[in-house]
């Protein structure tokens, strides 16, 4: 039996790590007001508790901040070698927790 893949993903920093870090009762993610500081998937087996007081097992995700805007062929770069780590973890996961920022609008890559 294959516990479910819960995939954390939004627009760089709006509390994507904070949130696993949280979920995972860890600090495996680091946290900062920069943007771009998560390039690699970060994973964390983690155990929630339903009303019935049964435990369920999970695997936690964090992603880098995506776009997911057409980056010219000519400018490869970090941000799509990140886009294409998530966009392969999006097919794999049952989950997928789309995260915005609270206090700003949506934006266009909302």
């Amino acid at each position: 039996m294959t516990i479910p893949t819960v995939l954390i993903v939004g627009r760089p920093n709006v509390g994507k790590s904070t949130l696993f870090n949280r979920l995972s009762k860890s600090k495996k993610a680091i946290v900062c007001d920069l943007p771009g500081v998560t390039r690699d998937l970060i994973f964390s087996h983690c155990e929630w508790e339903d009303d019935k007081e049964e435990l369920h097992n999970y695997l936690l995700v964090d992603s880098g901040g995506v776009f997911f805007e057409d980056i010219d062929q000519r400018e490869f770069s970090f941000q799509e070698i990140i886009e294409q780590k998530v966009k392969e973890a999006i097919l794999n996961s049952n989950i997928i927790l789309f995260i915005t920022d609270a206090k700003d609008s949506l934006s266009p890559y909302d």
